[in-house]
């Protein structure tokens, strides 16, 4: 079951940075973006988490207003 959900997490993570480039575009000043997104990706295991995160890519009008809701997100308490 471990396993499963590690992969399930990086599959998540995966989605997410997926969404974000989509959306967001690739030029210089997203890739930066991007990078920072998968330094914050990095740090969070909790499945929970990341499937809000997934959703909020739709709700975000630029990526730094998804990179914000993303630190929020990654300091709340989920249960």
């Amino acid at each position: 079951k471990i396993g499963f959900e590690e992969g399930k997490g990086e599959g998540l993570k995966e989605a997410i940075l997926l969404g974000f480039e989509l959306k967001f575009g690739n030029g210089e000043l997203r890739k930066n973006k991007l990078n920072e997104l998968k330094n914050l990706l990095s740090k969070i295991d909790d499945i929970r988490k990341l499937k809000k995160i997934k959703k909020h890519i739709f709700l975000a009008k630029t990526p730094d207003e998804f990179i914000k809701k993303v630190k929020a997100i990654k300091k709340s308490k989920i249960s």
